[in-house]
């Protein structure tokens, strides 16, 4: 029962969430980040995972740049409140 209701409750959210992929040239021009500075990110865990589009191309799903970006902004008020 609660297995089936989460289920549900997911599926709901991700029909909400815009799934599109954003190329890498993209990711790098609206961030203004270089290659090396988002590659270390991810490596890290600071940054979303790529996803594997097919042979050499990567992207990243535009929710999950858009909520990078979002804690991003939310850092940067916090820091400014401390």
């Amino acid at each position: 029962m609660l297995c089936e209701y989460l289920h549900n409750e997911r599926e709901e959210l991700m029909q909400n969430i815009d799934r599109r992929i954003l190329r890498k040239k993209d990711v790098l021009h609206r961030l203004g980040l270089s290659d090396a500075t988002i590659w270390r990110a991810e490596r890290d865990g600071k940054f979303p995972r790529r996803v594997l589009i097919g042979g050499r191309s990567v992207g990243w799903f535009s929710d999950e740049i858009d909520a990078w970006l979002e804690k991003k902004s939310e850092d940067r008020f916090l820091g400014a409140v401390r």
